[in-house]
C-alpha cells in the first residue's frame, strides 16, 4: 500500500511540475485560479493554454482517484470512464462552467468536481 501511495505521489508531483512549467503568460495563483480563468484558458487558441486546461482538469480527476484509492470518501463523487480522452472530458467541464456562471469568481477545482459529478455520476 505504501509503495502504491509513493508511486501515486510521484506521478502527481510530475504532473504538477509539467503543468507549472507550461503555464501561460498570466500567472495563476492557487487560491485565485477561478472557474472564469479556466474557462478563458480552455477557450484560448494557444496550444499551451489548451494543454494547461486539460492538465488542470486531469489533476482534479487524479486527486479524486487518489483520495478514493486511500479509502477517503470525496465530498463530491464522480466516476469518469477510464478510456475517455481528457479532451472530451474538458469539453464537458467547459460546457458546464459556461452554463453556470455562479462559479466564475470562485476557485475552479470544486466547480470542476461538480461538473464531473453531473456529467459522470457513479452508479449505485
Amino acid at each position: 500500500m505504501a509503495k502504491k501511495f509513493q508511486q501515486t505521489f510521484y506521478m502527481l508531483a510530475l504532473i504538477s511540475l509539467f503543468c507549472l512549467s507550461n503555464m501561460s503568460e498570466k500567472p495563476a495563483y492557487a487560491a485565485y485560479f477561478t472557474s472564469l480563468d479556466l474557462l478563458k484558458m480552455c477557450k484560448s487558441p494557444k496550444e499551451v493554454d489548451m494543454k494547461n486546461c486539460h492538465g488542470y482538469v486531469a489533476g482534479i480527476i487524479d486527486y479524486h482517484n487518489l483520495a478514493k484509492s486511500l479509502k477517503t470518501k470525496p465530498a463530491i463523487d464522480f466516476c469518469v470512464p477510464k478510456k475517455l480522452p481528457i479532451r472530451d472530458i474538458s469539453l464537458r467541464v467547459m460546457a458546464y462552467l459556461a452554463k453556470h456562471p455562479q462559479h466564475d469568481y470562485f476557485v475552479a477545482a470544486p466547480a470542476i468536481a461538480m461538473a464531473l459529478h453531473k456529467e459522470y455520476p457513479c452508479s449505485s
